[in-house]
């Protein structure tokens, strides 16, 4: 008996033309963060599904047939805009000394602050009734801490009452506050935490200063 002849099976082409509904469901999506985003940055803390739905340009339906809530919404925003600012947040600091690295922190942090306000402003309003967003919340606290603490020497974050006197300097809350209700400029509210910023330090440069003088002696 004849062996049967093995049959070579063709791979299965891939359809060079794009899925119609999942181009455009994957556009309604784009869309309805986008607009989102614009809301926000106009100056609407908590919009609301209609709102969105309106500047994207999409049923009210749609949006909930791409999300389930408006908190989902929320967070998405919260990376799309956290994607855009972490460039400056991971690039590699390049003065010599701590002291350096902590002013150029402080000069980097005020930019991101200003591209974050209007957006961990919006979330500030709902987080409180939102595990995600309380989670989203600690997490950026937790980040700002652990970047600058890293940079501090030993003796630096030994000294808690120190070290927490340049995080918060350093804050989101700190920018906020100098912003929203010191109505302060960019330039203005900058000017300020360079000189917290410059004040902590110099306790830490005066206080070296003593004690190689008391060793002198």
């Amino acid at each position: 008996m004849a062996k049967p002849r093995s049959v070579t099976r063709a791979a299965p082409v891939a359809d060079p033309v794009p899925d119609g509904r999942r181009e455009r469901s994957k556009a309604s999506r784009a869309a309805i963060i986008d607009a989102m985003v614009t809301l926000i940055r106009d100056g609407n803390l908590s919009p609301t599904a209609d709102q969105v739905a309106v500047v994207a340009r999409v049923g009210q339906r749609t949006v909930f047939r791409h999300f389930r809530d408006m908190e989902e919404i929320y967070r998405e925003v919260t990376e799309r805009v956290e994607d855009r600012v972490m460039p400056i947040l991971i690039r590699p600091l390049e003065a010599a000394d701590w002291q350096g690295r902590v002013r150029e922190i402080a000069d980097r942090r005020w930019k991101i602050y200003e591209e974050l306000l209007p957006f961990r402003a919006a979330a500030d309003l709902r987080r409180f009734n939102s595990d995600v967003l309380m989670k989203d919340y600690r997490r950026q606290l937790q980040l700002e801490w652990t970047t600058l603490s890293a940079i501090l020497p030993d003796a630096v974050n030994a000294d808690r009452p120190l070290a927490i006197a340049l995080h918060l300097a350093l804050s989101f809350h700190c920018w906020r506050r100098l912003r929203e209700d010191e109505y302060l400029d960019c330039e203005a509210a900058r000017a300020v935490i360079m000189r917290m910023v410059d004040a902590v330090l110099c306790t830490v440069e005066t206080g070296s200063m003593a004690v190689a003088d008391s060793q002198r002696n």
